[in-house]
């Protein structure tokens, strides 16, 4: 994830139209992105290049082969240094880092619809990290992978 110029704590972090704005500039998209509710979004460029469980149909290819969800979350301060700048990242409160029980909440059912919809065992849920561990970093060390599988 290239740096970003360090910008103002903005008074709506999670704010849609700011969110779809952030992931414009980036050039990527998930297929769901949860609030507090679900949204579906249409293009899914959400995975990069990486690799997972030695299967070579995944390298480099995992956008034809995934669900991408986007957890709209603060991480820690070192996970952020780099994304939000030294200055930026400083003037966060701890409370505002992570995820929120309504996220959870929204996710959870998420989830389960989808491994229902989609007979997915807990295990093919993995992470951006999970899949490209040397250029991603997230969802972060503050979710508590307990209450997504």
């Amino acid at each position: 994830m290239p740096s970003v110029t360090p910008r103002p704590i903005p008074r709506k972090p999670y704010d849609i139209w700011r969110i779809r704005a952030i992931f414009d500039a980036y050039g990527v998209e998930s297929h769901y992105d949860r609030l507090a509710q679900i949204d579906r979004l249409q293009i899914a460029n959400h995975a990069g290049n990486g690799s997972w469980a030695h299967d070579p149909r995944l390298t480099n290819a995992m956008n034809r082969y995934s669900i991408g969800i986007e957890l709209l979350g603060i991480g820690t301060r070192a996970e952020m240094k780099d994304v939000l700048g030294s200055m930026a990242n400083l003037q966060v409160k701890s409370g505002d880092r992570g995820y929120t029980e309504e996220q959870y909440m929204a996710l959870e059912q998420l989830i389960r619809h989808l491994r229902n919809r989609y007979g997915l065992p807990p295990e093919n849920i993995i992470s951006h990290q999970a899949y490209d561990p040397g250029r991603k970093w997230d969802p972060g060390v503050l979710l508590d992978w307990s209450r997504v599988r």
